[in-house]
């Protein structure tokens, strides 16, 4: 019952460690100088999620609603706890509870923030910033998309559609919808970085 639940979480542990790479890249790019900040916070990411992950590997064939309830909750814990890892250790965040409020803030895209002044912070954390607000917009959409067929609840009505000619049921592949979500995001974030 565990090793869907664990090797779902490490996977998005080392998705987010590698989305901390960026704002170190971003950071040396245009300054010259490395991030050790993001760089800590990526390696401690993608090492732990890379180890949850690995352990627990295996061909999921069905997850039952238990199963995708815990996904959802502890995905909803663990993500802000590893994205405020960057937070955690800028000296502009005064302590764990100020980390986590703006990770969390970012992950549910509600724009909330404990800083005081926002310009002043360094360009990879204002990018970091960002990055979990684009997350938060879209990752509830992906989220909802890729579980629901296997709870096999609620939802999939939707991607049932009649065929008038022959009546027969049509399930598009989930995989297909969830890219196509996120190119569509991901173009139209491009689109207003370029603003």
């Amino acid at each position: 019952m565990w090793r869907p639940v664990l090797m779902i979480n490490g996977f998005i542990m080392l998705i987010m460690g590698v989305m901390m790479t960026l704002p170190a890249a971003a950071l040396y790019y245009f300054s010259g100088k490395p991030d050790y900040v993001f760089i800590q916070s990526a390696v401690i990411a993608v090492f732990l999620g890379g180890a949850l992950f690995l352990a627990n590997f295996g061909k999921i064939e069905k997850i039952s609603i238990l199963e995708g309830y815990l996904i959802t909750v502890s995905c909803w814990f663990v993500t802000p706890l590893v994205a405020a890892l960057p937070f955690l250790f800028n000296y502009s965040f005064e302590g764990v509870y100020d980390a986590v409020f703006e990770a969390t803030a970012g992950v549910t895209a509600t724009g909330a923030t404990v800083l005081k002044d926002v310009e002043a912070e360094p360009k990879s954390v204002l990018l970091w910033r960002a990055m979990l607000n684009g997350l938060g917009g879209v990752g509830i959409v992906i989220f909802a998309v890729a579980l629901s067929p296997f709870l096999g609840t609620g939802g999939m009505h939707l991607f049932n559609k009649e065929n008038s000619d022959t009546e027969e049921k049509f399930l598009p592949k989930i995989r297909y919808i969830a890219n196509d979500i996120i190119l569509v995001y991901i173009l139209l974030n491009l689109c207003c970085a370029g603003l």
